[in-house]
């Protein structure tokens, strides 16, 4: 729907092409032709412009998942490293007892 509106917007904007009563039928046919090929064109650029930005989208959210998945894996390795530690300390105590 998004890109009715936008297309909407577009057309709005649009220098709408200026055809004389004295001009010939075939030149206003050809000046409406020349104007709704640059809207199509316009829209065809739109609609890839809009699936270039959906795909970007698309990426960046796997690439935040992926982000997500290791920062919880690097916090796990620096839980085992400090129990690591801890454990190590423990035990050096102890062997300092004995």
């Amino acid at each position: 729907m998004e890109t009715n509106n936008t297309f909407s917007n577009l057309l709005k904007n649009f220098d709408y092409p200026r055809i004389e009563p004295s001009m010939k039928y075939a030149e206003k046919l050809e000046t409406g032709s020349n104007w709704l090929g640059d809207i199509n064109r316009e829209k065809k650029q739109l609609q890839e412009l809009q699936k270039l930005a959906n795909e970007s989208t698309l990426k960046s959210e796997e690439l935040l998942k992926q982000i997500a998945e290791n920062t919880s894996y690097i916090k796990d390795l620096v839980m085992i490293n400090r129990e690591t530690q801890l454990n190590t300390e423990e035990l050096t105590y102890v062997m300092k007892s004995i």
